[in-house]
């Protein structure tokens, strides 16, 4: 799927980072966005960008 971000242990090689230390960061990230999980930031994101858009906000998968 184009636009999807690389699983953790993938990131971290590609960064030279132990996944521990991304999982760290991502926590951290999260924790100031509010969001508790990747598929919750997919879904804000994806409002975001319809919303920006003038599209419907309905949630990757399911109908428009």
């Amino acid at each position: 799927m184009p636009g999807r971000p690389p699983p953790t242990n993938a990131a971290a090689a590609g960064l030279g980072l132990s996944p521990s230390t991304i999982g760290t960061h991502v926590r951290s990230i999260f924790a100031r966005l509010g969001i508790h999980s990747r598929v919750q930031l997919a879904n804000e994101l994806h409002g975001r960008e319809a919303e920006l858009s003038g599209r419907n906000p309905a949630p990757p998968g399911t109908p428009d």
